[in-house]
């Protein structure tokens, strides 16, 4: 088994790993961390080193955790680029949210 890491291009510090199986003959998984971050893709290229010049392309996508926050006139930008939040899924069911005015007092109690 061999396996070889490939950084995301739009986060390099995270990482996909592709693991072969098999001798000359096998298949190709690819694996990720969770992505925290929005949606992403890339394609990776596999070439065989035995000199025959074969390869495989794949195109990798990956759910993420967030989405971009669109405004009526698009996405709500900020310095770091676009403003993402967290999708319903992913949202906390357990914990209600108490909503306060600026004098501190409740004004919403589910």
């Amino acid at each position: 088994m061999a396996t070889k890491q490939i950084a995301w291009q739009s986060d390099p510090s995270q990482h996909i790993t592709a693991t072969f199986e098999g001798n000359k003959a096998g298949k190709v998984t690819f694996t990720s961390d969770v992505n925290e971050s929005i949606d992403r893709e890339q394609t990776v290229t596999i070439k065989t080193t035995d000199g025959s010049n074969k390869s495989v392309t794949r195109t990798i996508r990956q759910s993420g955790k967030r989405e971009v926050f669109n405004c009526t006139d698009g996405p709500f930008m900020v310095t770091e680029g676009t403003f993402n939040v967290l999708k319903p899924e992913f949202a906390s069911k357990s914990q209600d949210v108490v909503q306060l005015n600026e004098q501190g007092d409740v004004v919403h109690n589910p």
